[in-house]
């Protein structure tokens, strides 16, 4: 049996390594249907709604 583990992540600490990968995403494969990359500023909303429902990022 593995072990799982869980990373808090943080709007300070990850939040601009998931937008390079997001904008890596769009810009190179057809995961995200996103025509334009996404601005650091779209990350506070992205980070807000995850803490809403409880999702990854929502512990700072």
């Amino acid at each position: 049996m593995s072990e799982q583990t869980i990373v808090h992540c943080s709007f300070e600490h990850h939040a601009e390594a998931i937008l390079e990968i997001f904008n890596d995403a769009i810009l190179n494969s057809t995961v995200l249907y996103d025509y334009k990359p996404r601005s650091p500023e779209s990350m506070v909303c992205w980070f807000d709604s995850r803490r809403a429902g409880g999702g990854p990022g929502n512990r700072s």
